[in-house]
């Protein structure tokens, strides 16, 4: 997981996982520089026990919004699979 201090909490999504709920926050980064390695806009990172979504541009913006949609769903899958299986 990332171990960027300077995050700012931007609100939680709520993952219906069939008779689980989960609630997963999604935090704002600081940006990325042209010397940081390539990262999507908007990700999902789990480590042990501990998820969030990553928001790494304009929260606001139209491609965040799509990014975060295709995040969620991924989230979805991924906490499916760990916790139901």
């Amino acid at each position: 997981m990332t171990l960027n201090q300077d995050r700012k909490l931007l609100g939680f999504v709520d993952l219906d996982l069939g008779r689980r709920a989960v609630r997963v926050p999604v935090q704002a980064v600081a940006p990325l520089t042209d010397q940081d390695i390539p990262q999507p806009l908007v990700s999902f990172e789990c480590e042990g026990g501990l998820c969030e979504i990553l928001v790494r541009g304009d929260a606001n913006s139209a491609a965040v919004g799509q990014a975060l949609q295709e995040v969620v769903a991924s989230a979805v899958r991924h906490l499916s699979a760990k916790l139901l299986n």
